[in-house]
């Protein structure tokens, strides 16, 4: 709900930042019952492209929240193909092609509902700002969200029991206190600059396409469509010797993302001289926005907070986009610390489960950059000299060479690995069972339940998803009955702690968890299992942040 605030009004917990990162925090905190203040600077959702890619895990968040079907109607057309292709111009010859599914194929195979399945939710291209729209839509219809829009933080200050934050508003200035302060205030964060941390990794100062100043302009180019024809894709890649430029595709028909390496004095004019060349023919260009950013990076804060103020998303790492990581890690950022935030203020965590948001989130966000700066580095061995307006003065064997390392890239779109094997095996609120890990690669995904993993996809006989089963608290997934989930559960009530028991005959399910009593947490990973009579003396205590783990 949108309101403006008393003075001195108190909230549970304060986010700064209505992107996708803040709005998902609020949005899952109010699944758990807690209240919250958003503040934000701007007075509407953003109108300019940015990410493309919401993952499968991030799918699976916005299912969970009954928004998967609403971003799925965004973006291309269901029959629009997902391809990415390389060209020597959009009017010109096409190097190579990488074949994706259409959003159509895609829901054609979940609905078929196989088993072995990775998700109920693959991939889907939209650009982030038709999302922005839906999520605030949410946020401002919310009973247990302020949203405080054309509002800055300007300054806060910790005590010992809240945080006091001073507000700049269109009416003049306001105090709020909250019990938490999350920064979802980007890769400026004043929250950051005020913790004291830093970014620390790569800066993405060397040049090149996806390293260093980049220049990203929303357009509206009348009759590409057209001129592209039975070539479409999503993102049409254009090699010439000068340099690189990349076309993104928003709504299937006219309106792109253009993104170029920097120059110097880009006007409009500039901009236009810059889409025909890449476009191979001179089309009728309308500049809806434009915006500088730095490619190359992969940082991640040195500190995700302490205390009652703590950093979330690009405030705490910054990504080169390539893989479409950012955004995605920094939702399931949100995920992860919005059911400890529940714990801190509801009364049952413990001191370890706030500190446990950066032990988990943290290696991930070093992951992630890790591996969307190995697939940014590759665009450097392009040759920008293989292929010319003019096929017959290029050399057979170096085209042939381009579009063999070309169909390689295929591993930044096949990165399954890290959308859904993020594992906090060792965190201090998981119980682990002595158990190996799986492999870890970006572009293999092993299901595993595992204490600390994500707990894996299954199709129930009832054709459901397990994981529409789960509670928004904790998950407590009983395959057989027994003293076990009886002793968990009543320790749950006699704790106050929020529990669902899913009592469930699947035969198959306890060879894939490898265990017939399953702890799931509120993020949707696991905390605890064993068989038949386990013990589970503790598994409270550690899951909920009251002791380290056995």
């Amino acid at each position: 709900m949108s309101e403006t605030s008393d003075n001195n009004s108190h909230f549970p917990v304060g986010i700064i930042g209505a992107g996708p990162v803040g709005m998902m925090l609020a949005l899952k905190l109010q699944q758990l019952g807690v209240d919250s203040v958003v503040i934000e600077r701007s007075g509407s959702a953003r109108m300019h492209p940015k990410g493309n890619t919401h993952n499968a895990r991030t799918m699976e968040h916005y299912r969970s929240l009954g928004l998967a079907g609403r971003v799925r109607a965004t973006g291309l057309p269901l029959d629009h193909p997902t391809d990415v292709a390389y060209f020597t111009s959009l009017a010109g010859r096409e190097i190579q092609r990488l074949e994706m599914h259409s959003c159509r194929e895609v829901l054609a195979k979940v609905a078929r509902k196989q088993r072995g399945d990775p998700t109920p939710e693959p991939v889907h291209r939209s650009n982030q700002m038709y999302v922005e729209a839906i999520l605030l839509s949410e946020v401002l219809q919310a009973p247990r969200i302020t949203c405080l829009m054309s509002t800055e933080c300007i300054d806060f200050a910790e005590r010992d029991e809240h945080v006091e934050l001073k507000l700049e508003r269109p009416t003049g200035h306001e105090t709020v206190t909250v019990d938490y302060l999350i920064g979802c205030d980007g890769p400026r964060s004043m929250v950051r600059r005020r913790l004291g941390a830093k970014y620390v990794g790569e800066d993405g100062r060397e040049q090149g396409f996806m390293n260093g100043l980049q220049h990203s302009t929303y357009i509206r180019v009348r009759g590409l469509s057209r001129l592209l024809k039975d070539r479409r894709c999503w993102q049409y890649w254009v090699i010439r010797p000068e340099g690189i430029f990349d076309f993104v595709s928003l709504d299937g028909e006219d309106e792109f993302i253009f993104h170029a390496v920097q120059e110097d004095d880009l006007d409009e004019e500039a901009i236009r001289k810059r889409v025909a060349k890449g476009a191979g023919a001179d089309l009728e260009t309308e500049v809806l926005g434009t915006e500088d950013w730095v490619a190359g990076r992969a940082l991640v804060a040195d500190s995700y907070g302490a205390g009652r103020v703590f950093l979330c998303g690009d405030s705490a790492h910054l990504f080169t986009p390539t893989g479409g990581f950012g955004m995605n890690t920094g939702v399931d950022d949100a995920v992860n610390l919005a059911w400890k935030l529940a714990g801190a203020v509801q009364g049952w965590g413990g001191s370890t489960l706030m500190a446990s948001y950066e032990l988990e989130r943290r290696p991930i966000a070093i992951r992630n950059t890790n591996a969307a700066l190995a697939l940014s580095k590759s665009l450097r061995d392009i040759p920008l000299g293989a292929v010319t307006d003019d096929a017959d003065t290029e050399d057979p064997t170096a085209v042939a060479e381009l579009a063999e390392l070309l169909k390689g890239f295929k591993d930044e779109f096949a990165s399954l690995g890290i959308q859904l094997g993020a594992s906090y095996a060792g965190s201090p609120i998981v119980v682990d069972d002595g158990t190996p890990a799986p492999p870890d690669r970006p572009d293999v995904y092993v299901p595993t339940a595992r204490p600390g993993a994500r707990a894996p996809h299954w199709w129930l006989s009832t054709g459901a998803a397990l994981f529409d089963e789960f509670g928004p608290g904790f998950t407590l997934l009983c395959l057989e009955g027994g003293e076990t989930a009886a002793q968990l559960e009543r320790e749950a009530i006699e704790r106050s702690i929020p529990l669902t028991v899913l009592g469930l005959v699947e035969p198959g399910l306890d060879e894939l968890y490898r265990a017939t009593t399953v702890l799931v947490r509120p993020d949707g990973h696991v905390a605890w299992r064993g068989s038949g009579t386990a013990d589970v003396t503790g598994v409270w205590d550690c899951v909920t942040g009251h002791e380290a783990a056995r």
